[in-house]
């Protein structure tokens, strides 16, 4: 078996951390690396970013949480395919995850992950693109993580006023049906409004 190469595999684990990122300290954990030296695989990474102008993307440090995110100057692409007809249909995966954002805020990602039984650092990137979510601060627990909730954006989008509109559920926990009632309260919003686009 081939080993690793270390600064491939925090690329890896940032990437699948995403929006919540992960301290130097679960770095050396999962990469059973020690900090010095970790923090020399950064620096590389962060480096190889910077000089490479294909990339667009970037390494962050904020508060000792590491992130990988687009560079600044792609803000402008970003938010014209956020805002586009391409971005505007939701997927299953997508419209399941917004769902139990819109029920069950403040929720982390790791209490979203719980509820789908499956990784939803994609999602939420996508979602807060189209501007459906946002960041709400952090819960105070270890790892300190970001707490998500729908956007004044996602009222306008659902042609809501507030979110105690939303249809009441009857099972709390149930993803399936929290997708359901949005389908069938408002199916305008998704597949036949872009169809119209």
């Amino acid at each position: 078996m081939n080993r690793m190469n270390p600064i491939a595999q925090i690329e890896a684990l940032l990437y699948v951390a995403g929006d919540e990122g992960l301290s130097l300290e679960v770095l050396s954990e999962l990469t059973l690396t020690n900090i010095p030296e970790l923090q020399l695989r950064i620096k590389e990474l962060t480096e190889y970013y910077e000089k490479d102008e294909k990339r667009g993307l970037t390494l962050i440090e904020t508060a000792n949480v590491y992130q990988i995110v687009t560079k600044k100057e792609y803000a402008e692409t970003i938010k014209e395919y956020a805002q586009s007809p391409y971005s505007q249909t939701l997927s299953r995966a997508l419209l399941e995850t917004l769902a139990i954002i819109a029920y069950k805020q403040p929720i982390t990602r790791i209490e979203i992950e719980e509820i789908r039984g499956v990784q939803v650092t994609g999602n939420l990137g996508k979602l807060r693109a189209r501007q459906l979510i946002k960041e709400l601060g952090h819960l105070e627990q270890p790892g300190n993580p970001l707490l998500y909730g729908t956007t004044d954006f996602f009222l306008d989008y659902f042609g809501i006023n507030h979110l105690d509109e939303l249809p009441d559920l009857l099972e709390e926990d149930n993803q399936s049906e929290m997708a359901d009632l949005f389908f069938e309260n408002y199916p305008e919003s998704f597949e036949e409004k872009n169809e119209e686009e």
